[in-house]
């Protein structure tokens, strides 16, 4: 849909009636014509508010947190968009009307769609800070893995957070606390099944995650949701023991150093490291 400010041929509705002296007809157009000014500088506002939401979902096209913000955005720029009154909804008869009645009522009209844009700019406005407050504009997730392996633990649940909503999945819940089973990120993809993430950051990328995590994951994961599927992310490596147990009847999908490195430093999605099947395979 596209929004246009008042043209020509609507300023023309506004029905400016011959009866109106000289003064009168040169101070209601100029009336008219600065508020269609105004009318216009906002609609031009808002057109590159929504560019620009376009731009951003252009560079992130995958990210659910994205899109639906930005689609509901756009949605309220266009449903919130005042509507020009006309004499009949003003319940105005320009014929019938005397010379004063006419002046008056024409001000008013005027001056409600005034009060209509301002409304509509306040409006505008408060949607741009909820813009700012999402930051959806930031650049795709994606980090280094020597920027990774200096990451806090909280931080790194996080970044994970934002690799998933990267690849499109609907972020739940990001980072982790009491009470989370082990769960530190819980997502769903586009089938609303749901995928349990367990995040273990080792400082400097140094050490191994054993196969106590690994169950500990699993236990919890279906305590929370049973159909769920369970992933272990760590920036380092996972001992023998936590390779084999997982593997058996595909319990854990391990995401280990080199993975992880092909998901944030290569953009790639979360099946990638493991093809396009891995993630139905592991699953469900």
């Amino acid at each position: 849909m596209v929004l246009f400010g008042l043209s020509e041929y609507e300023m023309t509705a506004w029905h400016l009636p011959a009866e109106l002296t000289p003064n009168a007809r040169r101070r209601e157009l100029s009336l008219i014509r600065a508020v269609q000014g105004q009318d216009r500088q906002l609609l031009g506002i808002v057109e590159d508010v929504r560019r620009g939401l376009r731009r951003i979902l252009t560079t992130d096209p995958y990210s659910r947190r994205r899109r639906d913000c930005a689609n509901r955005l756009e949605q309220l720029l266009v449903d919130e968009r005042p509507t020009c009154p006309s004499w009949d909804s003003m319940d105005i008869n320009p014929i019938k009307a005397s010379l004063f009645n006419l002046e008056v009522a024409h001000s008013r009209a005027v001056r409600r769609r005034f009060e209509q844009l301002v409304d509509y700019a306040t409006t505008v406005v408060g949607l741009l800070d909820d813009l700012l407050e999402a930051d959806i504009s930031a650049e795709p997730a994606s980090l280094p893995m020597e920027k990774i392996d200096l990451l806090h633990h909280s931080r790194f649940e996080r970044l994970i957070g934002n690799l998933m909503d990267r690849d499109g999945h609907r972020v739940i819940r990001s980072g982790g606390g009491a009470g989370d089973l082990g769960v530190n990120v819980l997502a769903m993809d586009d089938l609303d099944r749901y995928i349990a993430v367990q995040c273990k950051h080792l400082m400097g990328g140094d050490g191994s995650v054993g196969q106590p995590v690994a169950k500990h994951l699993f236990g919890g994961e279906h305590a929370m949701q049973p159909a769920a599927l369970p992933i272990l992310v760590t920036n380092g490596k996972f001992t023998g023991s936590a390779k084999m147990w997982s593997g058996e009847q595909h319990r854990v999908l391990l995401i280990g150093r080199e993975e992880l490195a092909r998901w944030s430093e290569g953009a790639e999605s979360l099946a990638s490291p493991y093809g396009p099947d891995s993630l139905r395979r592991a699953s469900f």
